[in-house]
């Protein structure tokens, strides 16, 4: 029973196949943790890994 909507909910939060979508809203707050996980030195977010 916990397996199953923490599953749904995980693919929901990060999307995993789709690293860009998430590094956007990062950007976009750049207060909880987006500065410090991508620097204001990087405008240009790194290629997905594969």
């Amino acid at each position: 029973m916990g397996m199953s909507p923490c599953r749904s909910s995980s693919p929901n939060q990060f999307p995993p196949p789709h690293p860009q979508p998430t590094r956007a809203s990062s950007l976009r707050r750049t207060g909880r943790g987006g500065r410090r996980r991508e620097a204001p030195d990087n405008p240009s977010p790194p290629p997905p890994p594969l």
